[in-house]
């Protein structure tokens, strides 16, 4: 996961300048950017995926050492409020996980463990004991526990429906590639569907300037077929157009039709 607005700046950069070094692009997309929250730690893990494709990251979960009432009539304690959990870590998971390693002995200092997690946000309180020192609980949850762990990233995607581990460049290369084949199938698309309208329109144009000829053609012929015929040789249609023509409303004829008839052409 990213932020969209650092990929599409990123995207806009390599349209503007195809060249642009990594360095640069790596400045516009500085990291991921992971929903949970959290902060990435500084290392070549970043550089490394972008690069190579695949990598690690080394993330670690946000907290806060506070001063916290436990409750009425009791002293005051410090806590470690963790705000945000690395990317992918559950939260009810790691509660359990560390409730364990407290009931074992493997963490000490710590007398209790709640969620008061809300619609507010993620508030996870781990509550000390009187004599243990907060920095050294939270050195300690960041190393024995997965509140710092390493992301494994692989830049994977397909490419013309084959499995491909893509550098970030070739990431978006690729994208783009792929928008502009989009637009350019839209685009011809629409133009084919208007320069067909437009063939019909300026056939009709060419029949209302020659009505009394078509209106005699039409009446002396035997046949519709014959007819199309005839208005292709004498006015120079197409077969479309000349369909078009035999299949003409009579309300078209009307000088306020006629009108619409070269707004609509001007437009198309």
């Amino acid at each position: 996961p990213h932020n969209l607005n650092e990929i599409v700046e990123g995207l806009i950069a390599l349209i503007k300048k195809p060249e642009l070094s990594d360095e640069k692009l790596m400045k516009i997309i500085p990291g991921p950017d992971f929903p949970t929250g959290g902060e990435i730690l500084l290392g070549n893990g970043i550089k490394e995926t972008y690069l190579k494709g695949r990598g690690s990251i080394p993330m670690r979960g946000l907290a806060d050492i506070e001063e916290i009432q436990p409750g009425k009539g009791k002293h005051k304690r410090n806590a470690i409020i963790i705000n945000e959990l690395p990317y992918q870590l559950s939260k009810a998971g790691w509660i359990e996980k560390l409730a364990d390693m407290v009931n074992d002995g493997k963490i000490g200092g710590i007398a209790d463990i709640r969620d008061e997690s809300d619609r507010d946000g993620m508030r996870i309180v781990v509550e000390l004991r009187r004599d243990a020192k907060a920095e050294k609980v939270l050195n300690e949850l960041q190393r024995r526990t997965s509140l710092q762990n390493n992301f494994g990233a692989i830049l994977l995607a397909l490419v013309n429906g084959q499995p491909k581990q893509l550098s970030l460049r070739e990431l978006l290369t690729t994208f783009l590639n792929y928008r502009e084949s989009t637009v350019t199938r839209r685009l011809s698309y629409e133009l084919k569907k208007t320069l067909e309208k437009l063939e019909i329109q300026e056939g009709l144009t060419k029949a209302i300037n020659e009505l009394k000829l078509v209106i005699k053609m039409i009446e002396e012929a035997k046949d519709a077929t014959e007819a199309k015929a005839k208005l292709i040789v004498h006015l120079d249609l197409t077969e479309k157009q000349s369909e078009a023509v035999l299949s003409m409303p009579l309300r078209r004829l009307t000088n306020l039709e006629q009108k619409n008839l070269k707004k609509e052409i001007d437009s198309l």
